[in-house]
């Protein structure tokens, strides 16, 4: 029984949905029966008024009726439990996240800002991709995406300039936007987290992001830069 609720619980969405569909067919096949009968019971009966049609009908169709609302409530049923289940998955990764910056703001506190630098350029090394870097571009990795991708020199920089005259213009960017500047692949939060213009003010900062490329040479003399932020990105930024 334990095994049962807590497969239900896990895969009730998808339930839901099934059941849903399996209710729409059902709906519409009870519906096409109930005409069949409705009009065969109208002429049985030589009904000739609304009032008398709809009294012969009414009983008919009340199983179509009922297979309707169940399957509008199995429908907002799946859709309210969805809500739930991206407002847990949310704050699992707020937390998540809350607890990752304070602990670099704590590594960066006592050891400063080339301790932070140095394990992200550990983690990045034991990373680092195969194959050769085409040529005239250079090798980059996202901390924050944990991910390598490589460009000219030139045009990163003309990304962040595009990104920056972006974030004057709405006030306000996400993650993903720096991602769409720079003509990579999105991530799944990329949308959640942000800078905010407004927040950069209030914390008595210029509104302005800088980016900066911190050059690592790996063991075996490969050389990569790591992106890294003046400013990280924050959960809420539209919220400002």
């Amino acid at each position: 029984m334990n095994k049962l609720t807590i497969f239900c619980k896990k895969h009730m969405n998808t339930i839901l949905s099934i059941v849903s569909s399996l209710g729409v067919v059902s709906t519409a096949v009870l519906s096409g029966m109930a005409t069949y009968d409705a009009v065969k019971a109208i002429n049985e009966k030589k009904a000739e008024t609304k009032k008398e049609k709809i009294k012969v009908a009414a009983p008919i169709y009340i199983p179509t009726v009922l297979s309707g609302m169940a399957t509008i409530a199995c429908i907002i049923s799946a859709n309210l439990f969805n809500k739930v289940q991206q407002a847990s998955i949310a704050s699992a990764y707020a937390l998540l996240s809350s607890s990752y910056k304070e602990y670099r703001d704590k590594l960066k506190e006592l050891h400063g800002e080339d301790a932070d630098l140095e394990v992200i350029s550990n983690i990045a090394s034991e990373k680092f991709p195969e194959g050769k870097i085409p040529e005239g571009s250079e090798l980059f990795y996202d901390e924050h995406s944990k991910r390598y991708f490589s460009m000219p020199m030139e045009d990163f920089i003309l990304a962040v300039y595009n990104l920056n005259r972006l974030f004057s213009f709405n006030g306000n960017v996400s993650i993903n936007d720096f991602y769409e500047c720079l003509n990579i692949e999105k991530i799944v939060s990329g949308d959640a987290v942000g800078w905010s213009s407004w927040e950069m003010s209030e914390e008595g900062l210029i509104p302005w992001i800088d980016v900066h490329t911190v050059p690592v040479i790996t063991c075996e003399g490969e050389q990569y830069f790591i992106v890294n932020f003046d400013v990280d990105p924050i959960e809420g930024y539209e919220d400002y």
